[in-house]
């Protein structure tokens, strides 16, 4: 390997981490938060909480992120909006395919396309609701 061929890679190594740095801090607006537990059951009271916990649980993975931290994201959370903090759109060029990975396992727990549904302003809670029979909350309580 040539010595510029080095340094490349040196400064590749050292691009991508500070990267991932900026990427993690710009998170901290959701880690600072409290529990949102009693806003996801404020807004599915008849849903049990194990089952806000496993959805939650699919969108931190499919994030990678710890299960710890599934209750710092509410129902009015947009998906964007969280993917964009991770991955900020003038600084990043790849991802850890994290919504790809969320679209494949909503397909294979809940049977959801979300394809079908997309939209960039999508959020948490209307994600939820896709995988509630029937859904738990009516239009104007949205």
């Amino acid at each position: 390997m040539k010595p510029y061929e080095i340094y490349f890679f040196i400064v590749l190594f050292l691009v991508s981490v500070a990267l991932a740095l900026l990427g993690k801090g710009n998170l901290e607006s959701y880690w600072k938060r409290r529990c949102t537990g009693n806003l996801w059951k404020r807004r599915y009271p008849l849903s049990p909480k194990k089952e806000i916990r496993t959805f939650l649980d699919i969108f931190v993975d499919a994030f990678h992120f710890k299960k710890s931290r599934r209750l710092a994201f509410a129902p009015s959370d947009k998906v964007m909006d969280i993917y964009e903090t991770k991955y900020p759109p003038k600084w990043t060029m790849l991802d850890a395919l994290e919504l790809e990975v969320l679209a494949m396992n909503f397909q294979k727990i809940y049977g959801v396309n979300l394809e079908r549904c997309w939209r960039t302003d999508i959020t948490l809670g209307e994600l939820f609701e896709l995988t509630q029979s029937p859904p738990q909350v009516t239009p104007t309580e949205r």
